[in-house]
């Protein structure tokens, strides 16, 4: 652990005792041309395959990473 459980807010506190940690992750680091994405694209998104319902589920979601959105010097010039 980065900080002793005194250093932690409340609120993390809290939110470490609900948390369901997965079992496992699987980090994809791709590339896209600018284009393809919309003007209003958020940073972030969550692809679930049905519901929220089954957001916690194994294989139930996805979750999406855009961060050029918000720093575009971390990707090669087009990207």
């Amino acid at each position: 652990k980065l900080l002793k459980g005194v250093d932690l807010p409340k609120e993390e506190e809290n939110f470490q005792k609900l948390y369901v940690k997965a079992p496992s992750f699987l980090s994809i680091h791709m590339g896209v041309k600018a284009e393809v994405l919309p003007p209003d694209t958020d940073c972030h998104h969550f692809v679930l395959e049905s519901d929220w319902r089954r957001l916690e589920e194994p294989y139930g979601s996805i979750f999406l990473s855009i961060p050029t959105v918000l720093d575009p010097s971390l990707a090669p010039d087009g990207r």
